[in-house]
C-alpha cells in the first residue's frame, strides 16, 4: 500500500465521524486516486487563467462531497487560497469559493479550520456585503453549515449575530439570503443564550415581527420560529409587543399551512404570558380564534392553543370570553393519558376558566 492510500486507509477507519461505515479497499483505492488531484486543485483555484480558476473550483466542489477528500483539501491547506478568492473581480469565482468553503464546512474539522485559522472567518464575515446576491446566499450557507454542533458558540464569538440581524433588516435583501439567515438565526438562539442577548441588542425583533406580515410563506414561518425561540427572553416578549406582533400572529392562526400556525401558536404562547400580552391578544379577538384552534390534530400545535387559552384564563375579560370552551378542554383531557402534557395543560386551563375565588 503506496502511502497516500494508506494514509487514507487510516482516514476511513479512524477519523470519518460523519461517514463511519467502513469502506472496501475499492472504495479507498477510488478515494486514493481522487486524492492524488486535490494539492493540484489547490493550485490551480488562483491560476490567472480565469477559466482554470472556474474550472478547479468545479472539479473541487463535486470532490468534496466525501469526507475523506475535505480532510485530504484541509492537510494541504486548501482555506487561505479559498477565502482569497472570495475578493476576486469573478462574481462566479466568489461564488464557487464560497460553495467550496460550506462543503468544508459540513464536517467537523472543516468547521473547526474556519473558525481558527487566523483570517478565515472574518473573511467570510466581510463577504456578506458583497454585491452579487448569489454570493451572499451561498456565504450565509456556510455560516449555516458552520453553526451545527459544538463549532456554534465560536461563530456567536467571532461576531456572527450582528451580520444575521444586519441581513434581517435590510429590505433590499433577497428572499433567499433571509430564508438562510433565519434558520441560522433560529439554531444559534435554541443552542446559546449568549445568541438570544446579542440578537435582542441588535435589535433584530421588531424586523422579525415585521416579517410575519410578509407575502411571503417561507420568509413568514421562519421569523415566526426564530421570534418564538428569541422569546424565551422577557426582553424579546416586550419588544414583540413594542413591535405590534399580536395582530399578524392571530391572523396567522386561520392560515392554511400547518407549520405556519404552529410557529405563530409558539410566539402567541410566549408572549402572553405577560399581563400586556394578555391583554392586546384579548382585544385581537384572539380567544374565538384559539377556541376554534381546539380542534386542530396536530399535538404540537393543539398543545400550544390550550396553554395559551391557560394564559388568557387569568385575565377577567379573557376568562369570560373563553367559557364555551370548558366543555371542549375536558374532552381533550379525556382523550389523552393521565399526567400527558396535553391532559395536564387542558386540565388546568379548565380549572383556571371555571375557578371562582
Amino acid at each position: 500500500m503506496d502511502p497516500i492510500e494508506a494514509n487514507l486507509h487510516h482516514i476511513v477507519s479512524h477519523s470519518c465521524q460523519a461517514n463511519p461505515k467502513a469502506l472496501d479497499m475499492d472504495s479507498v483505492n477510488a478515494i486514493a486516486f481522487e486524492a492524488r488531484g486535490i494539492p493540484k486543485l489547490i493550485r490551480l483555484i488562483t491560476h490567472e487563467d480565469l477559466t482554470h480558476r472556474l474550472d478547479a473550483l468545479s472539479v473541487m466542489y463535486n470532490q468534496l462531497s466525501r469526507h475523506e477528500l475535505i480532510v485530504r483539501a484541509l492537510q494541504h491547506d486548501a482555506l487561505p487560497s479559498l477565502i482569497s478568492l472570495l475578493s476576486d473581480e469573478e462574481p462566479m469565482c466568489r461564488q464557487r469559493s464560497a460553495a467550496v468553503l460550506a462543503r468544508i464546512a459540513l464536517i467537523y474539522s472543516g468547521r473547526t479550520a474556519i473558525l481558527s485559522k487566523p483570517g478565515v472567518f472574518p473573511t467570510l464575515l466581510q463577504a456578506t456585503s458583497d454585491p452579487h446576491p448569489e454570493v451572499r446566499v451561498t456565504v450565509f450557507t456556510c455560516f449555516y453549515n458552520v453553526c451545527q454542533g459544538p463549532s456554534l458558540s465560536l461563530a456567536v464569538q467571532q461576531g456572527l449575530i450582528p451580520i444575521l440581524a444586519r441581513c434581517i433588516a435590510d429590505a433590499g435583501e433577497t428572499v433567499e439570503c433571509k430564508v438562510v439567515t433565519l434558520e441560522t438565526l433560529q439554531m444559534c438562539a435554541e443552542k446559546s443564550l449568549a445568541a438570544i442577548t446579542e440578537a435582542i441588542d441588535e435589535g433584530v425583533i421588531p424586523h422579525l415581527a415585521a416579517l410575519l406580515a410578509s407575502d411571503n410563506i417561507d420568509l413568514i414561518e421562519k421569523a415566526a420560529e426564530a421570534l418564538a425561540t428569541l422569546c424565551t427572553d422577557d426582553r424579546a416578549k416586550e419588544a414583540a409587543l413594542d413591535a405590534g406582533c399580536i395582530e399578524p400572529l392571530v391572523t396567522l392562526l386561520h392560515h392554511e399551512d400547518q407549520v405556519l400556525r404552529i410557529n405563530a401558536s409558539s410566539v402567541l404562547l410566549a408572549v402572553s404570558i405577560l399581563e400586556r400580552g394578555q391583554a392586546e391578544a384579548i382585544a385581537a379577538e384572539a380567544c374565538t380564534v384559539l377556541m376554534m384552534c381546539l380542534k386542530e390534530e396536530n399535538l404540537m400545535l393543539l398543545m400550544n392553543v390550550i396553554k395559551t387559552i391557560g394564559n388568557l384564563a387569568v385575565n377577567p375579560q379573557g376568562k369570560a370570553q373563553l367559557q364555551p370552551c370548558v366543555d371542549r378542554l375536558e374532552t381533550i383531557a379525556s382523550q389523552f393519558p393521565e399526567d400527558s402534557i396535553i391532559e395536564a395543560s387542558a386540565t388546568e386551563a379548565s380549572r383556571l376558566l371555571t375557578w371562582t375565588p
